[in-house]
């Protein structure tokens, strides 16, 4: 019976009616329902799972895209969510204070397990948690978060939108970096800088 209900739910669409009517009438009973409802929920995991998989490709699009533009700007931001790509309107959001989401929207986006992130941007988990209780960041904390995201968005830039291919990168151990990784090179201004001039240097296939 098991075998039978289990073919037969994988085999419905969650918007197919008379498939349902089917699946919850006898013989299959109480088992089919909860059975239902378990693959139900998978499934609406699996869309949103990919809905966001979507987004982190057109955010890297819409990035890529905004650097063969004339004036590009500041078009990394779009990474943190941002629309607001000239220095002056973007010194004005810093000294603001960038919101919590921003964190969220660079995380989703690059991926990055959590720790590195955190080192990336130099912040504890403890102030972490402060700011997404205030909503908003300190303005060096928002100068850091744009650093990190100016990095990562290097990265996807040398390898031609492909994030896997940038966080496998970012890291990994550089000999050119004295064998330290990209993403732990740039937690400092002057480390961030080196590792950009580094992904110059491979994009216009200069020996390193």
């Amino acid at each position: 019976m098991q075998d039978v209900v289990e073919e037969k739910l994988l085999g419905v669409s969650a918007f197919d009616s008379e498939g349902v009517t089917e699946l919850l009438s006898p013989p299959y009973g109480v088992y089919n329902t909860a059975k239902w409802r378990c693959l139900e929920t998978k499934g609406l995991r699996m869309a949103t799972t990919t809905r966001t998989r979507r987004r982190r490709r057109s955010t890297a699009q819409r990035y890529l895209a905004n650097l063969r533009t004339e004036s590009p700007g500041h078009s990394y931001v779009v990474l943190l969510g941002l629309r607001t790509f000239d220095t002056a309107g973007l010194l004005e959001r810093v000294k603001e204070g960038l919101s919590y989401h921003t964190w969220e929207r660079l995380r989703l986006n690059t991926e990055l397990p959590s720790d590195a992130l955190r080192a990336l941007v130099q912040i504890s988990p403890r102030t972490l948690n402060r700011r997404k209780e205030e909503g908003r960041f300190h303005p060096d904390e928002s100068d850091r978060l744009l650093r990190a995201t100016r990095v990562f968005a290097s990265a996807l830039s040398l390898f031609e939108g492909d994030a896997n291919a940038a966080r496998r990168w970012l890291t990994t151990a550089q000999p050119a970096l004295g064998g330290a990784a990209p993403v732990d090179y740039a937690a400092t201004e002057v480390g961030a800088r080196e590792v950009e001039d580094l992904m110059g240097r491979l994009e216009y296939g200069i020996a390193s």
